[in-house]
């Protein structure tokens, strides 16, 4: 703001500082201003100054970035695979990928809310793995029946010992209820816990201490008991929701993602190796949307979906895919 003069937020600031006639600041220990203690040294392309709340002000990078910022390089050749996950762990919630080819080798994992827009990049994995993993499912909450659900009620009890907290479950939320056990359709004949458990969407419509009142009354009610061995036809029909089978509420985090252009591909050569991996995989986020994204050559799915709600697919092409047609599609 002038000569031999430092101002931050109009703030000005004498302590610890040195203008050179060139406007360039040199710092010998911790300045403070407006209550607040600034950085010693300087920030990185890409980082912007932000409060922690507690008095402290640091560098961070903002919620806008570009993987260049973390040294991606997108020739095609550099493995840029580190670079990007740097760049997604930065916790900026928009992503930019200028154009280029970005060579990955390995899962990208992201675990929060995220926003990439990909317009003009390219993707190559040269490796069988998952390229792109989003999942917040760690995130999500989960809740024990207190009562067995009965047939054709419009509400359910939880454990009242752990009710939600406030805000926690909310009107329109979305939320799973799961079972241990079985789907009549298809039925495992309880050989494996793991497979066909039941579950069931439903839409909240209001939230009382801990009652949850939906839009309408549970459909999958009636399951097969887990511990069944007799043929299908003989199988014990049960009330899945019973507390016998350790009904669960899963509460999805109500995070959002949203994916916008490029072009991905599995390496070229592997159509008779057993590669079975998908592009994307996405699971429990809240409205989730891909859009304007061309896969030219995948191994297993193109885009998988697990546990998400009101996810939203457009303008994509998944096309050219390997032909090693042991696998999915």
């Amino acid at each position: 703001t002038g000569a031999g003069v430092l101002s931050i937020y109009d703030n000005t600031l004498t302590e610890n500082v040195t203008i050179s006639s060139d406007g360039s600041a040199t710092f010998a220990g911790a300045v403070t201003a407006g209550g607040l203690t600034y950085p010693t040294t300087n920030g990185t392309s890409g980082q912007v100054l932000t409060s922690d709340g507690s008095g402290n002000v640091t560098w961070s990078y903002g919620d806008y970035v570009s993987v260049k910022d973390f040294g991606a390089v997108g020739d095609g050749v550099a493995d840029d695979t580190t670079a990007i996950q740097d760049a997604i762990d930065s916790g900026a919630k928009h992503l930019t990928f200028p154009p280029g080819t970005y060579k990955i080798s390995g899962t990208i994992n992201i675990t929060s809310e995220l926003h990439v827009f990909a317009k003009g990049a390219k993707f190559v994995q040269t490796d069988n793995l998952t390229m792109f993993n989003f999942n917040v499912t760690n995130s999500a909450n989960v809740y024990s029946l207190f009562s067995n659900y009965t047939i054709g009620s419009d509400f359910i009890s939880l454990d009242p010992s752990s009710p939600p907290g406030s805000g926690v479950i909310k009107p329109g939320d979305a939320i799973k209820i799961v079972s241990k056990a079985v789907d009549r359709c298809q039925r495992d004949q309880g050989a494996d816990l793991s497979l066909y458990r039941v579950g069931e969407w439903a839409t909240v419509k209001s939230v009382s201490g801990s009652t949850i009142t939906f839009t309408m009354p549970l459909k999958e009610v009636k399951g097969v008991s887990p511990t069944s061995t007799d043929v299908p036809v003989e199988e014990t029909i049960v009330n899945s929701y019973d507390t016998t089978y350790e009904p669960k509420v899963i509460v999805l985090p109500r995070t959002s993602m949203s994916w916008v252009g490029g072009e991905l591909a599995f390496e070229e050569g592997y159509d008779s190796n057993p590669w079975n991996k998908p592009v994307f995989k996405c699971s429990g986020y809240t409205k989730p949307k891909f859009s304007e994204i061309v896969i030219t050559r995948g191994y297993q799915h193109g885009i998988s979906l697990t546990g998400t709600v009101h996810a939203i697919i457009k303008d994509c092409s998944i096309s050219n895919l390997t032909n090693n047609t042991s696998q999915s599609q």
